[in-house]
């Protein structure tokens, strides 16, 4: 999971710089911008770190791409230098420079390649640039490696001075785009178009090419049969900003609607106060509150100078980001009966160490709701949980047991068929949580590791080795 950005139209640096940071939720590990200057020359300046410790003069870009970096693949632990593993990669063309970012992840780069590498963006931008040049055009370089590549990707890229876009046949991922007057904008969320005053706001359509010239020439061809439309759930659930528009439903709308479906199955819940973990869950105490008829109460602040620990790359700075991203308001904790409500429980360390500090500060009681159903399964196309192992809900492991563990009096997940019931549509990546992987390459990693013919990753989002 990562963020992209692309501008068509003169932008300062600064400002571009400033709309990338607002996808910094979605990735934070690593950030990088290219452009073309006034002398329609490429250039880029990458970073350890959110975009804005980007550095860059303040000089004006004809074209300008970005990428914030959710670390799935390759490094994590900042081994290799920041040019090997940070957004976007570039290859040298017979028609100019190839610049590139991409938000997903591609499952078969074993049978692709043989090299290593630290970003799948790297490899899309080598596969891609080698494919221009054999076939004689972008559109012809991008229909054969939509072929080739499986799992998720939304790209953005410049070759020589157009920028253009390219999503994947099954949509995984998202990718929006909207053209005013003076630029032409693609961006993983609305959220950045929104920002840069772009008023009409589509979807990329799922196999869609749109190349967008200097001159703003908008050109769009469906290179790729839309194939068992796959949009991840998730993004509604946790990812995305509650701002941004996805497929057409507002995020934090959904978000209400999940709350209202959550209190109709909380069952013999008597607690003081709704608390919500924050901030995805916000909107969903908002409605279980009202169905409830119990109060809201914040008695769980973020400090606001931590970052989303989910999307960190280890275990240590998660456990280290957890102690200091939480406050605490104690008198609507002491003696009181509690219900904290959460998007997800993924590895369940957070939830674990927010039971332990409320009934340390004296909470009465302890009951959680999940927005989410169980994640039992690994996710092969963006998110951080690479293997079935890191799951505190797999091996089918029950309800009962995960209560348990986490130390809660109660809880409550939210059921699928109310998950699909709210989004309204059966085009959903659910894989990790019913185990029904979208693309050939995940039902085959899936099914060769039941049979035993394939260990379940060791390491996040590294290819699968045979035993």
């Amino acid at each position: 999971m990562c963020g992209v950005l692309g501008i068509q139209g003169e932008i300062q640096l600064a400002a571009a710089k400033s709309l990338l940071q607002l996808l910094v939720h979605r990735g934070q590990d690593a950030s990088g911008l290219v452009w073309v200057d006034s002398y329609k020359v490429q250039k880029r300046s990458k970073a350890k770190g959110p975009p804005a410790t980007i550095e860059i003069d303040d000089e004006l870009a004809l074209c300008v791409i970005g990428s914030t970096r959710y670390p799935t693949l390759g490094n994590r632990r900042g081994h290799v230098p920041k040019d090997k593993f940070a957004q976007p990669f570039s290859y040298q063309t017979k028609y100019g420079t190839l610049s590139l970012a991409h938000n997903g992840n591609i499952t078969n780069m074993a049978e692709i390649s043989e090299k290593e590498f630290q970003s799948d963006a790297e490899l899309i931008t080598e596969l891609l640039g080698q494919k221009i040049d054999e076939e004689g055009s972008l559109e012809l370089g991008l229909t054969a490696i939509s072929r080739i590549l499986d799992g998720a990707y939304s790209i953005v890229g410049i070759l020589g001075n157009d920028l253009f876009c390219f999503r994947d046949p099954r949509a995984i991922r998202p990718l929006v785009f909207g053209k005013s007057g003076t630029h032409a904008v693609f961006a993983s969320e609305s959220i950045c178009l929104q920002q840069a005053g772009v008023d009409v706001i589509e979807d990329v359509k799922p196999g869609e090419l749109i190349l967008v010239t200097p001159e703003l020439k908008v050109t769009r061809k469906q290179l790729a049969v839309p194939e068992n439309i796959s949009h991840c759930f998730f993004e509604y659930v946790y990812f995305a900003s509650s701002v941004s528009d996805l497929e057409g439903r507002n995020v934090y709308a959904t978000r209400l609607q999940l709350g209202a479906e959550l209190a109709s199955e909380l069952k013999g819940i008597d607690v003081d106060y709704i608390v919500p973990v924050p901030d995805t869950s916000k909107a969903a105490c908002e409605t279980i509150s009202e169905k409830l008829d119990i109060p809201l109460r914040e008695a769980i602040m973020k400090n606001r100078s931590s970052m989303r620990t989910f999307i960190m790359p280890g275990l240590d700075e998660r456990e280290r980001a957890a102690k200091s991203k939480y406050l605490f308001v104690d008198r609507f904790i002491r003696g009181k009966r509690l219900l904290i409500v959460d998007d997800s429980i993924v590895r369940g360390f957070t939830t674990m160490f927010l039971i332990k500090i409320l009934k340390e500060r004296g909470a009465k009681e302890v009951h959680v709701a999940i927005t989410c159903p169980p994640q039992r399964y690994a996710c092969y196309y963006g998110v951080d949980f690479g293997t079935d192992r890191e799951l505190i809900a797999r091996n089918d492991t029950p309800v009962e047991r995960i209560r348990e563990m986490i130390g809660a009096d109660s809880l409550t997940y939210l059921s699928i068929s109310s998950l699909k019931k709210v989004l309204k549509t059966e085009s959903l990546c659910t894989a990790c949580i019913d185990g029904n992987y979208p693309t050939p390459n995940g039902k085959t990693i899936r099914l060769r590791i039941l049979k035993g013919e394939m260990d379940d990753r060791t390491t996040h989002y590294e290819v699968p080795k045979m035993k």
